[in-house]
């Protein structure tokens, strides 16, 4: 029996132990794959992604060529947006829907991470949705949900060439804390030591390294 894409995503998991509680990512080469690993073909592929729209039954009334194309945009271009939407557990017939929209709006993995869609006090609206959200497919919640499982794909990876990363507070990031090891505290600052997800260094050879903190906890 073949398992729904949803299922082997939360099988798939990696676990940052870095912040105050657990919170669970998909290592990089999970989605897309790695060239660098052989026989390594990521979870979001031309068969699976086909497995996943033909669950609606409009699926196969469109044209061949129109399917590949929409196929193929994914797998190149919209993978993450494809494993965050299955996770939100969307009805097959709004699950493609809400694919071909992305498309039609042109929001791909470079539009990733979305702002957050709650409301910023009770009682204030909501701020405005977005194009490729629509209210008709995407109610409230379902909008929340996306916000929220969105993390899960976007853990950074350090490459050689960058020094500085611009991420949110809700991002994970792909760190064990060492547990030998207590942090070296100063007074605008934390260092700690880490164990960085192998497919999530590149800049160091070694996978442990020290990663210095506001002593917010900000990054």
């Amino acid at each position: 029996m073949q398992l729904h894409l949803a299922d082997v995503i939360s099988r798939s998991f990696a676990i940052s132990t870095f912040d105050t509680q657990e919170r669970y990512y998909l290592p990089a080469p999970c989605i897309k794959g790695s060239t660098s690993l052989q026989g390594s073909e990521g979870l979001v592929n031309k068969k699976v992604v086909e497995r996943e729209l033909v669950r609606a039954p409009k699926y196969n009334s469109y044209a061949a060529d129109t399917k590949a194309e929409l196929v193929d945009w994914i797998v190149s271009d919209a993978s993450k947006v494809f494993a965050i939407t299955v996770q939100c557990h969307l009805d097959p017939v709004f699950f493609l829907k809400s694919m071909i929209n992305f498309y039609n709006s042109e929001f791909d993995d470079a539009s990733l991470p979305i702002d957050d869609p709650r409301a910023l006090a009770d009682g204030d609206p909501r701020p405005p949705r977005p194009e490729a959200f629509p209210a008709d497919t995407w109610l409230d919640q379902r909008h929340d949900e996306f916000f929220q499982f969105q993390w899960t794909c976007l853990a950074p990876v350090f490459v050689k060439e960058e020094y500085e990363y611009d991420l949110r507070s809700q991002h994970i990031l792909p760190f064990k804390k060492a547990i030998d090891t207590n942090p070296r505290s100063g007074s605008f600052s934390s260092v700690f030591k880490v164990t960085v997800h192998e497919h999530h260094q590149e800049r160091h050879s070694a996978s442990e390294v020290g990663v210095d903190l506001p002593v917010s906890g900000q990054i």
